[in-house]
C-alpha cells in the first residue's frame, strides 16, 4: 500500500526471507521477475543485491540474487 512505503518494511521483510533462503542446504540464488517498466522496483532490488539475468519468464523480467557468495 502506498501508505506505508518508504518505512522500511519491504526492505526487512526482503531481507528476512533472504536469510531463511541463504540457510537452506543447497541454495545458490534467489530468483524473482517483475512486470516492466518498473524502474523504482528495480533500484529496490538492486538495492538488495539482485541483477537482472536477461531472461523473461512468462513476459516478466527475472532478477537474481547470488547466496553462495561471500557477504
Amino acid at each position: 500500500d502506498r501508505e506505508h512505503q518508504g518505512r522500511g518494511y519491504g526492505v526487512a521483510a526482503l531481507r528476512l526471507l533472504i536469510e531463511q533462503v541463504r540457510r537452506r542446504p543447497g541454495a545458490e540464488r534467489l530468483l524473482l521477475s517483475y512486470v516492466a517498466p518498473a524502474p523504482r522496483l528495480v533500484r529496490f532490488y538492486e538495492s538488495l543485491g539482485f541483477a537482472a539475468t536477461g531472461a523473461l519468464v512468462e513476459g516478466e523480467v527475472e532478477m537474481s540474487l547470488p547466496l553462495t557468495a561471500p557477504r
